[in-house]
């Protein structure tokens, strides 16, 4: 029997060897194949090396990040509202303005700049953190993106070398290849050199065959050893299988209802069908030619789609396996990824995070120029959900976990800075009534 400790000591590509002499094809393989990583991967896969879960390390990862950008979230509040306050005071200005001016609107608007430049008013005050807030947003974009790419090729890596060691384990086996095979009498099939055939020598044999050698057995031999050899093949295949299957299960890739973090929260399946669509998810790695093949990932992803086939239920331990595997994987109807919860929650938190800071924003100007702003932030409040919701419908589950986080994380804290900076934009002294040369 193999020794388990031995197995796993053994390299990939002595692994790959043995395969290929047993007959498994399309092993061409580049094991040593890298993912591209940004900071962004880096810092999470470092939290997650002390958290252990992929989805609080993204949450705690937003909260750190919010923490950092609080200064300039609070002055971007406090801003706006000094910006108000000191408009509702010059409303007054600026209207016997507009009555002075009547149709001549761009006399009146070069006067309403010297109005608001002599009492400070810059409606620019609050542009520089919402820049940096939009800065934040790419680089997270851009950072968990190739974060869902780089694991996503990473977890698919363990995935197939269980995959080929599960394989791998059954044919070294002495028990089932290293024992001499019976004919149909009884007797044991003997070689050319006159030895017991077991069946490590008849996969070369069978996989390597010439005109010399073609004929070293009959036929009726043939077919005892392929029965044989296609016992033990249809065992390791589902022995790889069940481990492929199981590594997943044990990857700490989910999340509460999500199968994957790095895949949609939505109705995709936790791999995709082919090889070819599975490379395309794989943003920032340009050549992911070497990462895989056709043949091994198929049998993986027919493993994926029909765990019930590959674990015998007569077995309490593979049973036990088989109701965590398809756990893992969302088995049933459809094997969704998500639920769509993110995508929704996303939507949501976007549309009351918008309502809110546009509530916070206050007087913006007169006029027409308060109208315009009105219909502009009316406009956003439809936007920015929609925008996000598509983010996180079409992206990575850990994208929109970061956005729901993020969203979240923002209204709190405009609950809690909200009365300061109204507090604090009170005690701001009155611009009109300190101006020496103002007259009502």
């Amino acid at each position: 029997m193999v020794n388990l400790t031995q197995l796993l000591s053994v390299g990939i590509d002595a692994v790959v060897t043995v395969l290929e002499k047993w007959g498994v094809t399309g092993l061409n393989i580049n094991f040593d194949f890298q993912a591209s990583e940004n900071l962004i991967s880096r810092l999470l896969m470092w939290i997650y090396g002390w958290m252990g879960n992929y989805g609080w390390t993204i949450i705690l990862f937003t909260v750190v990040l919010r923490l950092i950008t609080l200064p300039l979230d609070f002055w971007q509040k406090f801003s706006m509202k000094k910006n108000s306050k000191i408009m509702e005071e010059i409303t007054p200005i600026m209207t016997k303005i507009d009555k002075a001016y009547g149709d001549n609107v761009q006399a009146a608007n070069a006067e309403k700049q010297k109005i608001m430049k002599k009492y400070r008013y810059n409606p620019a005050a609050s542009c520089l953190p919402m820049l940096v807030t939009m800065v934040v947003f790419i680089i997270m974009f851009s950072g968990l993106n190739n974060c869902s790419s780089a694991l996503n090729i990473k977890t698919y890596q363990s995935i197939q070398e269980a995959y080929l060691r599960g394989y791998y384990s059954v044919i070294t086996d002495e028990t089932k290849t290293g024992v001499a095979i019976l004919d149909n009498e009884g007797n044991e099939i003997l070689n050319k050199d006159g030895q017991p055939t077991t069946l490590i020598y008849y996969a070369e044999w069978k996989n390597n065959k010439t005109t010399e050698n073609e004929n070293e057995f009959t036929t009726a031999q043939v077919t005892a050893l392929n029965a044989a050899y296609n016992a033990v093949t249809t065992e390791a295949e589902y022995k790889a299988k069940r481990d492929a299957v199981m590594i997943f299960s044990e990857s700490g890739e989910g999340f509460l209802w999500i199968k994957s973090l790095w895949r949609s929260d939505n109705w995709q399946k936790v791999l995709p069908d082919n090889a070819t669509k599975f490379a395309s998810t794989l943003s920032g790695n340009k050549d992911v030619s070497g990462l895989t093949s056709d043949v091994i990932y198929d049998s993986i992803y027919d493993a994926f789609t029909n765990p019930d086939k590959y674990f015998d239920t007569n077995d309490p331990v593979q049973a036990e396996q088989l109701v965590k595997a398809k756990k893992s994987l969302g088995y049933g109807k459809g094997m969704w990824n998500g639920l769509l919860i993110l995508p929704v929650l996303a939507i949501a938190l976007t549309w009351l995070t918008t309502k809110i800071n546009g509530k916070n924003q206050g007087t913006v100007g007169t006029g027409a120029q308060l109208e315009s702003a009105q219909k502009q932030q009316k406009t956003m409040t439809i936007i920015m959900p929609v925008m996000m919701g598509i983010f996180a419908l079409f992206y990575s589950a850990a994208f929109a976990l970061y956005l729901v986080a993020s969203n979240a994380i923002s209204i709190l804290f405009n609950l809690i800075e909200t009365p300061l900076v109204n507090k604090m934009a009170e005690k701001t002294k009155s611009v009109i009534k300190n101006d020496a040369s103002y007259r009502r």
